[in-house]
């Protein structure tokens, strides 16, 4: 184990972070989450969705989470997927059993608005270093939470000696008329005591949709 940090910025116009969207509704928490960074890595990375050794590897990461901007702003788009298809062509289609063609599957989807972010991971300093050089040049898009939000700044900030170092970046790259004094940060919590709240966010399998819940600490930073 390292003490040095990989630092990702997160910024877009829109950014969509599940984690407990199991019916139509298909909320965003208010901060990233772990499968969300994990996913994003993955693609950077080139690993498939089932591929539970290369996920585990990112997923063994701690993340630490800084809110650089909240809008409080969200956005809900009413969505469709599927509707019309031949089902011979297109399996994996919704339908009613009833009929050959295939049936809308209608959700409303959420959507984070004018929000930024900084992600600091530690861990092993050669899994830093693998994920630093993806990102760099990625071998899938990677995208915050869905593919309709593409990053609007450079997302690898780089690897920093110390977490000390990397927030003292992050507190240059606070937005103008925004504050660095005060920020909320969401953490990896060291034991279940030590944390906040529970979350069911952190990827096994995202093939089979199979998640591993993560104790996280949720607290205000000066």
């Amino acid at each position: 184990m390292s003490d040095k940090c990989l630092l990702l910025y997160l910024d877009a116009p829109m950014q969509a972070w599940g984690y407990s969207s199991r019916y139509n509704r298909r909320a965003s928490a208010s901060w990233p989450v772990k499968s969300g960074i994990v996913g994003m890595l993955c693609a950077a990375c080139g690993i498939e969705r089932d591929d539970e050794n290369g996920i585990a590897r990112l997923a063994g990461l701690r993340m630490r989470v800084y809110t650089l901007r909240n809008s409080g702003e969200r956005m809900i788009d009413y969505h469709t997927v599927g509707g019309g298809y031949d089902l011979s062509k297109n399996p994996g289609c919704s339908f009613s059993g009833k009929s050959e063609q295939s049936i809308a599957i209608l959700t409303d989807r959420e959507y984070l608005l004018d929000c930024k972010f900084g992600v600091l991971l530690s861990g092993s300093i050669a899994t830093l270093q693998f994920c630093e050089n993806a990102l760099q040049d990625p071998r899938w898009g990677i995208w915050f939470g869905r593919k309709c939000c593409p990053p609007a700044a450079r997302v690898c900030e780089g690897i920093f000696s110390s977490q000390e170092a990397a927030e003292a970046r992050l507190r240059e790259m606070v937005p103008e008329g925004d504050t660095a004094n005060r920020w909320r940060v969401v953490r990896d919590a060291d034991s279940f005591e030590d944390g906040s709240v529970s979350l069911m966010d952190c990827p096994v399998n995202f093939f089979e949709r199979e998640f591993r819940t993560r104790r996280v600490a949720d607290e205000v930073l000066d």
